[in-house]
């Protein structure tokens, strides 16, 4: 019985560990797709500017101190973009890990609840064993009550009998 009632423990800690699975999922799900969102649309925007040839683009300017601003402003922007991907990378790596620490969980689950499922049996085939070997043992008692009672009821008619041949 305590084994069952450890094996039912395990089972509800393993089912918290899968919904703080579940939660941290839906959140770096949710953080990656905002960021991808975002990511997408700036990488749009560096496109059409790399579209343009840095000729083309120095004469848009009046003076070569906007171009300078414009071009170390791009830098900023493609790095920030790498730095970007790079922590979507991040979150999709630990969004798999996750994931994969999830399916396990759910697996380590599945094991306990099999365990329980045995540990269940066996008690209640040790109860069942037990309920029959009482009855059996009351059957007995009964059958061993009766003998009993039978062969005191024949002492008694032999010591009446003994007695009616003594008094003669």
């Amino acid at each position: 019985l305590k084994e069952v009632s450890k094996t039912e423990a395990e089972i509800s800690r393993a089912e918290l560990t899968i919904k703080r699975l579940d939660l941290e999922i839906i959140e770096k799900e949710h953080y990656i797709k905002k960021n991808s969102d975002g990511l997408g649309e700036s990488i749009r925007r560096i496109n059409e500017m790399e579209n343009v040839s840095l000729i083309e683009k120095f004469l848009q300017f009046d003076q070569i101190s906007d171009f300078w601003i414009d071009f170390e402003s791009t830098e900023k922007l493609q790095k920030k973009l790498k730095s970007e991907i790079n922590d979507l990378e991040k979150a999709y790596n630990e969004l798999k890990l996750t994931q994969d620490a999830k399916l396990a969980e759910k697996n380590n689950l599945y094991k306990q609840k099999t365990i329980l499922a045995g540990e269940t049996e066996v008690v209640k085939s040790t109860q069942n064993e037990k309920a029959q070997l009482l009855k059996q043992t009351k059957n007995e008692q009964s059958e061993y009550q009766k003998i009993l009672n039978q062969k005191l009821a024949e002492k008694k008619a032999f010591e009446e009998e003994l007695l009616k041949i003594e008094s003669l």
